[in-house]
């Protein structure tokens, strides 16, 4: 808790540690910012550091739980395929630009007439 109250003393900002934050750190820094040192602290120590405005909240390493709003209708998808269709099937090729029929033209199991009134 002293190291994270040291950091920010100072500056404009402040920190909220959590009760269960504890242990000793020791970093050796020079000419680095306050984000920067938040960040090694994070990834050598495991803590889990967020900023909200001026506030930056301390909290212990494990596992959290958190819930998050997604608008599904802002969303958008992005990916490609090599399938195309064509009549009476689908075609795909595989990396090796091999072709597999899979019900495609070659594989056509459905019934057909031909012929008029006769």
């Amino acid at each position: 808790a002293v190291f994270f109250s040291g950091l920010v003393e100072g500056t404009p900002f402040s920190v909220a540690i959590h009760p269960q934050v504890q242990g000793a750190i020791s970093l050796d820094l020079k000419q680095v910012t306050l984000q920067e040192a938040l960040n090694l602290s994070e990834e050598m120590y495991g803590y889990d550091i967020q900023r909200s405005g001026n506030v930056f909240r301390v909290y212990p390493s494990g596992i959290r739980t958190e819930t998050f709003t997604v608008n599904y209708l802002l969303m958008t998808r992005d990916g490609s395929t090599q399938s195309s269709i064509m009549s009476g099937g689908v075609s795909q090729f595989d990396n090796n630009n091999n072709r597999a029929n899979n019900g495609g033209l070659n594989n056509f199991g459905g019934n057909s007439q031909t012929g008029g009134n006769q």
